[in-house]
């Protein structure tokens, strides 16, 4: 588990950083599971 973790860590790129900051952030923010899949889908 320690390698994996350590890989997962070293391996993030500056977007997937500035994600998960974001999340953490504007945590009180209610997200809607459905519609995020359906922009998601729209967008493919």
């Amino acid at each position: 588990m320690e390698r994996l973790k350590t890989y997962l860590r070293n391996s993030m790129k500056e977007s997937k950083l500035n994600g998960l900051t974001k999340l953490y952030i504007h945590n009180n923010i209610r997200l809607d599971v459905k519609e995020i899949i359906d922009e998601i889908a729209k967008k493919t």
